[in-house]
């Protein structure tokens, strides 16, 4: 992985990176929003399509923007 990838003199090239969960509360309208992006994903591909629920969710919870151009680039195809 890139975490192990080293200099010449053995120097990491890249830092250490460091994940930290942060609990957030939504509020109606967000909630509502995620609620019906997942409705709409589970509906498409159904509930045995872990990777794509798992996407149309990240992106639903990371940012309203995000999960507009992931719906309109998926409505285009």
């Amino acid at each position: 992985m890139k975490e192990d990838l080293r200099d010449v003199d053995g120097t990491r090239l890249f830092p250490e990176r460091y994940a930290e969960t942060v609990a957030v509360s939504l509020g109606e309208l967000e909630r509502a929003a995620y609620e019906a992006v997942m409705d709409y994903a589970e509906a498409w591909y159904g509930e045995n399509s872990t990777l794509a629920l798992s996407i149309y969710g990240k992106r639903a919870a990371s940012c309203l923007p995000a999960v507009k151009a992931t719906l309109e680039r998926r409505l285009a195809w």
